[in-house]
């Protein structure tokens, strides 16, 4: 995959995942911030990838552990990125927690259950 596919998938699949986190909230009946809380968050949650080079994001073949450990790092550079930001949202916590699971097996923090934040990824548990 050339860099340029990597760019155009990444951006595709942001805005899917934003469209999905819309229509659960929407489904939730959640209000009108909280729903764009949550496009907002969905839209950056992987704003962390900055920091990995492309070359490693459109690796054809295994990653090494190091290679691994750099990718699962994105959380944690995205929440760096946007914690100094001033969102009325807990965004940069949400992009820190985006790959947490309702049981605890993420490899970031190990969060579960009612300590995930909503913004966070209900996006995903429906798959989980």
């Amino acid at each position: 995959m050339s860099i340029r596919l990597a760019k155009l998938y990444t951006t595709g699949h942001t805005h899917r995942v934003a469209d999905l986190a819309e229509a659960i909230g929407r489904v939730l009946g959640l209000d009108a911030s909280t729903m764009e809380g949550l496009r907002i968050s969905a839209l950056v949650h992987d704003i962390g990838k900055i920091a990995i080079p492309a070359e490693l994001l459109t690796k054809p073949t295994a990653l090494s552990v190091w290679e691994m450990a750099l990718i699962k790092s994105h959380g944690e550079v995205g929440y760096e990125v946007l914690s100094e930001i001033d969102f009325p949202w807990p965004v940069a916590n949400a992009v820190r927690q985006h790959h947490e699971r309702l049981d605890g097996s993420d490899y970031l923090q190990g969060l579960e259950g009612d300590a995930i934040i909503l913004e966070a990824g209900f996006w995903r548990w429906p798959t989980q």
